[in-house]
């Protein structure tokens, strides 16, 4: 490599060499063949497993959970067994946060019901407050109970594909009261 002088006098380094180019060609096809192993064997796993899944069961419509949304405080309202077994799958769960208790299969949530209406005063001492909001297979509303209006709580359902109920969850809101 051969120094250069300017004008000046001032000796300057060698302009620097490109490198010699290389065929790529070889890298380039690894990389695709790569790339297309990789999409292949995923879209076999894909496969292998969309046919060893169950299938899936169908969601309730937005319609069949607010019908047992709205069924489910009939019920309760009315404490009578038979209208509370409607609305709730055999082996439904009532998780009381209130309470605190659980009630495990229809035939307890059934007594819990007719138990509440005994206490809290008769008909209409559930009453829905808000609106009811479904996502997937779950709603959720807000209620007051009994005769006060600072008694606030919140449920939470799931419905299965044939409209039961087959879990629900109250809990109390302090410090919250409805507006009228």
């Amino acid at each position: 490599m051969q120094q250069t002088t300017d004008r000046m006098g001032v000796v300057r380094p060698p302009a620097p060499q490109a490198p010699t180019t290389r065929s790529r060609g070889p890298i380039v096809l690894i990389v695709v063949l790569a790339i297309a192993l990789v999409a292949a064997v995923t879209w076999a796993v894909v496969e292998r497993n969309r046919e060893e899944a169950p299938s899936a069961q169908a969601m309730p419509t937005s319609a069949q959970i607010v019908a047992a949304v709205n069924d489910s405080v009939a019920a309760w309202n009315s404490g009578d067994a038979d209208a509370v077994s409607a609305v709730y799958a055999p082996a439904a769960v009532f998780d009381d946060l209130i309470t605190p208790d659980v009630s495990n299969g229809v035939d307890e949530i059934a007594a819990t019901a007719a138990d509440m209406r005994k206490e809290m005063g008769g008909p209409g001492w559930l009453k829905m407050t808000s609106l009811i909001a479904v996502y997937g297979d779950t709603a959720t509303y807000a209620f007051t109970y009994g005769d006060s209006e600072t008694a606030v709580g919140i449920a939470l359902l799931v419905v299965d594909n044939d409209g039961m109920i087959t879990h629900q969850i109250v809990r109390a809101v302090d410090g919250v009261r409805i507006a009228a």
